[in-house]
């Protein structure tokens, strides 16, 4: 389990959270709700290592790297 603490600025507009590996496959996505500021990932089945992460809306994109090790 990891979790991921999020600060979401955006106040209150939809967001999607995208988590990619490093060759692009998509491995987790979710609708969030501009009220959740942490979320909790079973990343147990996930191969340890380093993975992109997308915080979308409809104005803007951030992006990071989420490091999973088990």
């Amino acid at each position: 389990m990891v979790n991921v603490q999020l600060n979401l600025k955006a106040g209150n507009v939809p967001t999607k959270l995208y988590i990619y590996t490093t060759s692009g496959n998509l491995v987790y996505q979710e609708q969030l709700n501009y009220m959740k500021q942490q979320l909790t990932l079973n990343t147990s089945t996930w191969a340890s290592g380093t993975y992109q992460r997308s915080l979308e809306t409809k104005n803007e994109t951030l992006t990071g790297k989420l490091t999973i090790t088990h």
